[in-house]
């Protein structure tokens, strides 16, 4: 079985390696607000959603398909 990296590479789609670690930092700053305190609380929180959305954005692949849609939808709730 395949993981999911090696799809894409498969499908010729080659990773972009800074916007996984801009995802991964993101990430990792949702998890560090709902852990520390105030201070850094509210400084966090005004920005590691909206980053973690525009960079999930800059690769989602639009389509106009419904059938598509409806397939990559399925496909990724039974994967």
């Amino acid at each position: 079985m395949m993981a999911y990296g090696e799809k894409l590479m498969d499908m010729g789609t080659e990773r972009i390696k800074w916007i996984d670690c801009a995802k991964g930092i993101a990430i990792l700053l949702v998890i560090v607000g709902h852990t520390i305190g105030d201070p850094c609380r509210g400084l966090i929180f005004s920005f590691h959603m909206p980053l973690f959305f525009i960079v999930a954005g800059a690769t989602y692949k639009y389509s106009n398909n419904w059938f598509e849609i409806w397939n990559r939808t399925k496909k990724s709730f039974i994967q």
